[in-house]
């Protein structure tokens, strides 16, 4: 563009130059760098961080006075340029020239005050912002002139050439510049080439990024692409921002390498390089807004000048940034189709990059996309590529920190998650991938950052995958390489997801494997002080992991009997290297749950055949086939057999089976003989008591009270197998063999009620439910029923205190006296129910003499009168009632408590009156009660 100047013309050139800009500069403002000085104010016992603070409060001081003083002088001389401004359009072509240079040397004057150094950035921005916005007018004046024909585009582009100091010259020059291409006197190639390589004289970093950032703002809307009105290519459109971006790199990462200075120096340096990064991302945002960019053009051309910047600029900062800025600003169609180029640079990128964020980023980005897009889906090979890239880095970055491992694995593991939500594999690879690579660095130990890290990266699968987290290999490796606080967390978690979202496990490897990862929540820390783990199970943590193990016992279940007592074997193994305060937890469900699998046991092993197995069994028997009863059988042929059955008199074996139907009617469901032949576990109801048996011993040794309890429920399900057969008119063996287990149980508990049982309210308790239970038990032998039911008399008798005494007294009575209940005989023993009542009045007139309060035990007494009479004890009669009665109407009368207590005992005397007068009304029971005197 510039003209070839020579001769007399090159001179007279020069001196309309010299008239619009004159060299006496006497009047024209050139602002002074201020010395910033400390004054002598400080104490000298004023401490470090004090003085740097005054130091720091007096260079802001400085730096806003400074700027204040700047943005005056523009407003004062952007004030004389609008004024000379409208003077020149007044005035019209008159004195044209000497306003005209008035308007340069305001204009001039006004610019300058960007050439100072004595700013810091952002100081120097609201400079800047102040100046741009006065530059408008400007530029407006410049067009008139063109639109008036005062003066060509091209003539004004070289007249402002002319000014002498750099900075407003180049301005001016990107000023007139952008009026040139828009009067389309010369191409826009032509002006930005130009002027692109002016701005390059201008290599101070601040004031050369500011000058090359209103480059880029002036060309925004006039380039090839993006104005229809200008000529050219898209390619001169992005080569010019390309230049323009790699020039402002250079002296954006020159700022932290000017100056020396010590480290608060470079901190500094770097704090103002941060408030100055988004002047050199706007060229990549104005890149991404050319709409004929297409993916070919960003793939050869575009994506791999920028990412040569970035490598060789070898800057922490600017890399990290610019890579931002190429993933957020580029759309997403270019980078699935030029990933592998930008995975490729990733690893090459200096040690200290944040490459977690740059690859989170292009993770969130692509998986967005594919969320949002109702028919892409993400090439399958995509895991793999970001694969091979973090493994080149775990390569290439030999120090990377391990937190930072584990965070880059992290983000794989959630893109994985996102956009292959069912890949199992790329999970356990995920895992396989921090545990190798930890284990490669041989490291002492993790600190705290990567065991955070760990712990975050073994939580994503666990709410997703719930139980399938076992088909991870690598999940419980890597789970121990944390403390055994993190592991439990972890475990709990494990657990919660488990019991939220499965409904049953039933495969016992699965349970095996469950247990190896939870093995932190069901004992003790090697090492651990005792004093410390006792703290910790009284915690609430402790509690809730608890909880969730015996949850999961109740998770636990398969249809297959044999199966499930594996499940619980394996349960039982692992429960058991717990100590005593956990055993009480996790054995108490698990206990249950036995007791639960014996009743189903139960109902198999002593179940009476049908009819149809009838017919297949005896079939069978004749043939000498297989019994089998899962041996299939033609229905026709079972029936003709069956018939067939009453003929067999010449065999060996009719006349065995004949003999068995003369013992036993055929139509008996319950014989033993059938029941072998149809019961084909290898688990029967002696195993699991056997089993259950030990499990509780675990728990007694934890707590007594509860082992008491266990060992009476045990009790219950041995009586009840027995019972089933009793009910079924089976007496063989079998039914003794339960008996004597339940006698066994019950035995057991006593000795653990002796033995370790010594606070009164437990004994209470204990022996509350020695009768409960002893009341559900119907078929033990007569003796020894009688053996246990006195045994339990002699506990309540021996009680600590003699309310307690006379209650369970009472209560041990009615083990004396009960009645034939479903078909099972009945125990009576009259004299012994006298015997029990009589000792507790005993009790209750001792209790009386010593307070007055204890009316409530002669009316529990009365009660226990009344249901013996009504249940026709026949050592029971009215005329102890009616005493008893009578007594207690005394006392009533005499009594002047009427406390809480006293008034409910008085209402249940009342109610026992009531239910007397309403069995004389009643025509069966009128005469028996009438003798009875209730008043």
């Amino acid at each position: 563009l510039r003209m070839t100047m020579n001769g007399a013309g090159a001179g007279a050139y020069q001196d309309v130059a010299h008239s619009y800009f004159p060299d006496d500069r006497s009047s024209v403002y050139s602002p002074r760098a201020a010395s910033a000085g400390v004054g002598d104010g400080f104490s000298s016992t004023a401490s470090l961080s004090a003085l740097k603070s005054n130091l720091m409060t007096m260079e802001q001081n400085e730096q806003t006075r400074l700027m204040n003083e700047s943005i005056r002088h523009v407003q004062e001389q952007s004030y004389y340029l609008k004024y000379v401004i409208d003077s020149a359009a007044e005035n019209g072509d008159s004195n044209f020239t000497t306003l005209f240079a008035s308007v340069m040397e305001y204009a001039c004057n006004m610019l300058d005050e960007l050439s100072t150094s004595s700013l810091t950035p952002k100081c120097y921005y609201e400079l800047y912002m102040k100046v741009v916005d006065e530059m408008q007018t400007l530029e407006d004046y410049f067009i008139s002139l063109f639109e008036d024909g005062v003066m060509s585009m091209r003539y004004l582009y070289e007249v402002v050439q002319y000014a002498p100091r750099a900075v407003p010259r180049l301005y001016l020059q990107i000023a007139v510049g952008s009026a040139l291409v828009q009067s389309k006197e010369s191409t826009a190639k032509e002006v930005w080439q130009d002027l692109i390589g002016a701005v390059k004289c201008v290599q101070c970093p601040i004031r050369g990024l500011f000058l090359r950032t209103y480059l880029s703002q002036m060309s925004k809307d006039k380039l090839p692409g993006v104005d229809d009105d200008v000529s050219g290519t898209i390619e001169e459109a992005y080569s010019f921002l390309l230049e323009n971006f790699v020039e402002m790199t250079k002296l954006w990462v020159r700022i932290q390498h000017s100056g020396g200075g010590g480290k608060e120096q470079r901190k500094r340096r770097e704090k103002e390089r941060i408030e100055l990064r988004i002047l050199v991302g706007t060229n990549l945002v104005r890149l991404s807004q050319l709409e004929e960019i297409d993916v070919s053009i960003y793939s050869e051309s575009i994506l791999p000048t920028v990412l040569e910047q970035v490598l060789l600029c070898k800057d922490t900062l600017a890399q990290g940034y610019l890579m931002d800025c190429v993933i957020h600003v580029f759309p997403d169609e270019f980078h699935i189709k030029t990933i592998s180029t930008l995975l490729d640079t990733i690893p090459k990128l200096k040690e200290k990059v944040n490459v977690h964020n740059i690859l989170q980023s292009i993770m969130n980005r692509l998986a967005e996309y594919e969320n949002n897009s109702e028919s892409y889906v993400l090439p399958s090979d995509m895991f793999n590529l970001f694969d091979g890239c973090i493994n080149r880095i775990f390569e290439d970055k030999s120090k990377l920190p391990p937190k930072e491992i584990v965070r880059i694995v992290i983000a794989l593991l959630n893109f994985s998650q996102k956009c292959y939500p069912n890949c199992v594999s790329n999970v356990d690879h995920c895992l396989g991938v921090v545990s190798s690579v930890l284990a490669q660095k041989k490291l002492s130990g993790l600190d705290s950052n990567a065991i955070t890290q760990i712990c975050n990266l073994l939580s994503i699968p666990l709410s997703s995958l719930a139980l399938k987290v076992l088909e991870l290999s690598n999940f419980s490796d890597l789970m121990l390489m944390l403390p055994v606080e993190n592991q439990r967390q972890i475990a709990a978690t494990f657990l919660k997801s488990v019991c939220d979202t499965v409904e049953c496990i039933s495969d016992v490897a699965q349970v095996e494997q469950m247990f190896n990862i939870i093995t932190s929540l069901l004992k003790d820390t090697k090492g651990a002080v005792l004093a410390q783990e006792e703290e910790y199970s009284d915690t609430a943590s402790f509690q809730h992991e608890q909880l969730l193990l015996s949850r999961l016992v109740h998770l636990l279940g398969n249809e297959d009997t044999d199966e499930l007592f594996k499940i619980y074997s394996v349960s039982k193994k692992h429960f058991g290297q717990a100590d005593s305060k956990r055993l009480q937890h996790t054995m108490v469900p698990l206990v249950f749950a036995t007791i639960s699998l014996i009743y189903r046991v139960r109902e198999l092993e002593f179940a009476p055949p049908a009819k149809d197995d009838d017919a297949k069994l005896l079939g069978s028997l004749k043939n000498g086939a297989d019994t089998n009863p899962a041996s299939e059988i033609d229905d026709g042929d079972a029936d003709e057999k069956l018939d067939d059955h009453t003929e067999m008199t010449n065999t060996d074996e009719a006349e065995e089976i004949e003999g068995e139907k003369k013992d036993e009617p055929s139509d008996s469901p319950n014989s033993p003989e059938k029941v072998n032949l149809i019961f084909n576990k290898a688990v029967n109801c002696r195993k699991l008591f056997v089993f259950v048996q030990k499990l509780i011993a675990g728990v007694a040794t934890a707590q007594a009270e509860m082992g008491l309890k266990l060992y009476l429920e045990c009790a219950l399900a041995a009586e009840n197998c027995a019972t089933m057969n009793v009910r079924g008119g089976n007496h063989s063996s079998s039914s003794c063999d339960f008996n004597g287990m339940a006698y066994e149980f019950i035995a057991q508990a006593f000795i653990l009620y002796e033995d370790e049982i010594s606070d009164s309210k437990i004994q209470y308790r204990s022996i509350v439910s020695m009768v409960g239970t002893l009341l559900s038990c119907r078929s033990f032998a007569k003796e020894d029923y009688e053996s246990l039911i006195t045994k339990t008399t002699q506990y309540g008798a021996k009680l600590l205190r003699k309310p307690d005494q006379c209650k369970m007294i009472i209560m041990c009575s009615h083990l004396f006296y009960r009645n034939e209940k479903d078909g099972l005989q009945p125990y009576h023993n009259p004299q012994r129910v006298l015997e029990c009542l009589q000792r507790a009045l005993k009790l209750a007139d001792a209790c009386m003499s010593s307070s007055s309060n204890c009316i409530h035990l002669f009316i529990e007494i009365l009660d226990a009168y009344v249901y013996f009479f009504d249940m026709e004890c026949p050592v029971i009669t009215d005329k102890f009632i009616s005493g008893l009665i009578a007594l207690i109407n005394e006392y009533i009368d005499n009594t002047r408590d009427f406390t809480d207590s006293t008034i409910e005992a008085q209402a249940h005397y009342s109610q026992i009156l009531r239910h007397i007068s309403r069995k004389k009304s009643y025509p069966q029971t009128s005469s028996r009660y009438a003798p009875i005197i209730c008043g």
